[in-house]
């Protein structure tokens, strides 16, 4: 989940922040942008400034931004922020998650926001806030991987590399795993699946 999170909040460049980025999502922050001021707190959570990021992203869910709710969610059932009294929901961090978490990340995902509909096909495939269900999962997830989302791509190889909540099926599960080698240079499970001659 902490990859998925990741994803979810990366939004930028992979080796660190830009400066002028955050400066220009500050500036809008501070003029009431509740979306600025979501990207602001996943940037500073990104960067590990963890205080920073949930004074940004606590502004944003309080003002109505359903992006900043999603973040601050996604961060609250990570176990990284209790924020049981902002979310208005009496579950635990680690615990239990809760529909009413999900519901920020159901909406997205209708949007057509794809972090938000990784983070539900995790959701769903490990029975968190809904019931479990693999089919929707799978779903979600080759929803990601067509808008080359990578790790999903990855995610689905594996579950198709292990049976999980499909038949198994080393060929499917090859195609997702070269679609994951592309872009992260991550190849064993592809280059295992190949030599074995799917």
């Amino acid at each position: 989940m902490k990859k998925l999170l990741c994803l979810l909040l990366l939004g930028l460049s992979v080796f660190g922040v830009d400066i002028l980025y955050l400066k220009e999502l500050k500036d809008k922050c501070d003029k009431d942008d509740l979306v600025a001021c979501a990207w602001l707190g996943a940037e500073y959570s990104r960067q590990d400034y963890v205080a920073k990021a949930k004074e940004y992203l606590i502004k944003s869910c309080k003002g109505g931004s359903d992006t900043g709710c999603s973040f601050l969610s996604s961060l609250h059932n990570e176990g990284m922020y209790d924020l049981s009294d902002i979310l208005n929901d009496d579950f635990k961090p680690n615990d239990e998650y809760s529909y009413k978490t999900l519901k920020p990340h159901i909406k997205n995902c209708k949007k057509g926001l794809i972090g938000s509909c990784e983070i539900l096909a995790y959701n769903y495939a490990n029975g968190l806030g809904v019931k479990q269900d693999y089919a929707k999962a799978i779903k979600l997830l080759k929803k990601a991987c067509d808008v080359k989302e990578w790790f999903s791509c990855y995610r689905l190889g594996f579950m198709y590399s292990q049976g999980i909540g499909v038949k198994q099926d080393y060929a499917k599960a090859k195609k997702y795993f070269e679609k994951w080698c592309h872009h992260s240079r991550d190849c064993e499970n592809y280059e295992i699946l190949k030599d074995l001659g799917y």
